[in-house]
């Protein structure tokens, strides 16, 4: 993973691998670093709850519930990173969802759950090296 992150330096992380590009969300919220905060502590929260959504859909078979809780999952996500494999991998349950094939659920939940964990500890990274500033 590529956090282009020198603490030694004290830059801030300004890319990750999974296309998130903090410079951009920062001018985004006109260089409110406050702001920015509050916004990743609302998409750590709501993320890792609907995350836990998608499991239950999945173990209950509910296709329509997947899909919905996965498209949620993947536009909150779009806000940080619309594109890579922590998107693709909400966007493939929710077309799971629809398809009403969950045969390969289970392995592509896991793949979800480690790549957004992966942003989530790229975000906190982040926030503590504005926190820091």
């Amino acid at each position: 993973m590529d956090l282009s992150y020198n603490s030694a330096g004290g830059d801030r992380v300004t890319r990750v691998e999974a296309d998130v590009d903090f410079d951009e969300l920062l001018e985004r919220v006109g260089g409110d670093t406050e702001f920015l905060q509050e916004l990743f502590d609302l998409f750590l929260e709501d993320s890792a709850g609907l995350l836990d959504e998608i499991k239950e859909n999945i173990a209950k078979g509910d296709h329509e519930a997947l899909s919905r809780t996965a498209h949620k999952l993947k536009g909150s996500i779009a806000n940080f990173a619309p594109t890579g494999p922590v998107f693709d991998a909400a966007k493939s349950l929710e077309f799971m969802g629809k398809d009403k094939d969950l045969g390969n659920a289970d392995s592509s939940y896991q793949e979800l759950a480690e790549q957004l964990n992966t942003l989530h500890a790229t975000i906190r990274q982040y926030g503590d090296s504005l926190a820091n500033e």
